[in-house]
């Protein structure tokens, strides 16, 4: 045999004078307390409004009794806020989420031509808005020739001169509101169609 002094071993060899290197322990990942909130947009209504929520920690689905809600800024048009605060085996969780409270839809109750070149527009109010955007046009999907008319609220009725006698106009109307720097506008109304005397 060739081999030398005794038992023959077998492994990794290393450089007189080192140490093995220690291992590396991957750091703790922090817990996360925040709890995910899913609430739905609301129309304007007058009213305080308190949507329903759903909540998770995780992935996982809370019951209600495990947290409390609240909410802030939940009656005007613009954004509202919901709350939720966990207690039980949930108490240091918590999570908020914003909502949308939306200008309600306008109705547009008539529009007639009882004077030569000349028509009228009539509707109701719907709170919450700051005016109301008034759109006529001889073209009934409004893509041509769309002429707009900017209201405040407190209007309910537009009159329209200097029309083309025996044309079809057609009227619809929306509302609108300034909510920070942006407009908001309710969906457009029902179209009318009337003829200029």
């Amino acid at each position: 045999n060739d081999s030398i002094g005794g038992n023959n071993q077998t492994g990794t060899q290393t450089e007189p004078g080192t140490k093995n290197p220690p291992k590396q322990t991957e750091p703790a990942k922090p817990v996360s307390r925040k709890l995910t909130v899913k609430v739905k947009n609301v129309t304007y209504n007058g009213k305080v409004q308190k949507p329903a929520i759903t909540v998770y920690a995780g992935k996982k689905k809370l019951s209600s009794k495990y947290y409390t809600v609240s909410y802030k800024k939940n009656k005007n048009v613009g954004y509202g806020t919901v709350v939720v605060k966990g207690k039980g085996r949930y108490g240091k969780y918590s999570g908020t989420a914003a909502f949308k409270i939306n200008l309600k839809k306008t109705k547009l109750s008539s529009a007639k031509s009882t004077k030569k070149k000349t028509f009228t527009a009539t509707w109701r109010k719907t709170g919450g808005n700051s005016g109301w955007q008034v759109q006529y046009s001889t073209n009934k999907k409004f893509r041509s020739g769309v002429r707009t008319v900017n209201l405040k609220s407190s209007n309910t009725k537009l009159t329209v001169r200097k029309l083309r006698s025996r044309k079809n106009y057609y009227v619809r109307i929306r509302s609108y509101k300034k909510v920070g720097k942006q407009t908001w506008y309710s969906g457009w109304s029902n179209v009318k169609r009337v003829r200029i005397r």
